[in-house]
């Protein structure tokens, strides 16, 4: 989860393999090159500007492909519905769905 520290905005997110997940977030050249809006944020205001908790790990070791994508969608979908859930959430996640565009 992603937290901008100044406006107390939060974002969900999950992953497979969390080295690639850290490094797109992580290199210019990739926030750049995507088109997403935590993308462009975090171009605008930069990682010194947001902390980034990792809120839990999954063991998948042992899953086929589609058994991984499905568990990390289903505990993703949890932490959306838990921060959708509040009266007025502040989020910079739009959609209340995992997995959708």
């Amino acid at each position: 989860m992603w937290i901008y520290t100044e406006s107390g905005k939060r974002y969900v997110s999950s992953a497979v393999d969390l080295s690639k997940w850290l490094r797109k977030y992580y290199i210019p050249s990739e926030l750049k090159r995507m088109n997403n809006y935590i993308y462009r944020v975090l171009l605008l205001y930069w990682h010194n500007s947001f902390s980034l908790t990792i809120l839990e790990y999954i063991d998948i070791l042992n899953l086929s492909t589609k058994e991984k994508h499905k568990m990390i969608l289903e505990h993703e979908q949890y932490y959306l519905n838990l921060m959708f859930s509040e009266v007025n959430p502040n989020t910079y996640n739009i959609l209340k769905i995992t997995g959708s565009y």
